[in-house]
């Protein structure tokens, strides 16, 4: 039985994977597995420990990915730093309540339905990332979408389903990790083959939408190489 303290470390290895997931410190490969150290958390405690986990993660996430917006506010908007700070890390908690959502629902679930549920957690994530969106004057900035904005085939399926068909795509990825780590302790042979079933689909969606997409960027006028032209300068 994994202890709350194992418990709170993979909740901060889930935010500060998710934050450096993005462009600049990060890279968009870690993206994948981000959700999986908290996922694998989530299959344990009470609810209530469930949503700290969640707001732990979502804590360390905002604050990896939106700490220059006090600078903005400092510079841009002449406001004080010591007005700045604290708005900024209001955004921040308001922001974090929505990984702590998506873990109290995910847990419910998994109360109910035992590990198997982990393979809800993607329509549950892609959830709170519509809520945020849409709730109040919205706030969709840092999607897990967005993180792989410069793998271009992965991209693609943005063009179909938004930037929440490809947060999608990366937590069932996580998701399918998380409930593969809880194999050895599932014991009916159907929750087994239902683990494997669902590794197995995962994998078969993930190569099929590379090749798609990497076929649609070969395909788009931007790779083409077009007629040379003359240009004149006078």
């Amino acid at each position: 039985m994994p202890t709350r303290s194992a418990d709170v470390l993979r909740a901060a290895v889930a935010g500060l994977l998710l934050a450096f997931s993005f462009p600049r410190l990060g890279h968009p490969a870690l993206a994948w597995i981000a959700l999986t150290p908290l996922l694998a958390a989530l299959c344990a405690g009470r609810l209530r420990h469930a949503f700290l986990l969640g707001l732990l993660t979502g804590g360390i996430y905002f604050t990896g990915t939106l700490y220059w917006i006090t600078r903005v506010m400092v510079v841009y908007g002449g406001l004080q730093g010591w007005i700045a700070v604290p708005l900024n890390a209001a955004l921040i908690v308001y922001l974090a309540l929505f990984p702590g959502l998506f873990a109290l629902v995910v847990r419910r679930l998994t109360m109910a339905h035992g590990p198997a549920a982990l393979m809800a957690a993607p329509l549950v994530w892609v959830a709170t990332e519509l809520g945020r969106t849409h709730l109040l004057t919205g706030f969709p900035w840092v999607l897990l979408g967005y993180s792989q904005a410069t793998v271009l085939p992965i991209a693609q399926l943005a063009s179909v389903f938004g930037v929440y068909g490809v947060s999608m795509l990366i937590v069932v990825v996580s998701a399918a990790l998380a409930l593969f780590a809880f194999r050895p302790s599932v014991r009916s042979a159907e929750a087994s083959r239902s683990t494997y079933v669902f590794a197995s689909v995962t994998i078969a969606i993930v190569v099929v939408v590379a090749l798609w997409g990497s076929r649609r960027v070969a395909a788009s006028e931007w790779t083409r190489s077009g007629d040379p032209i003359r240009v004149g300068l006078i």
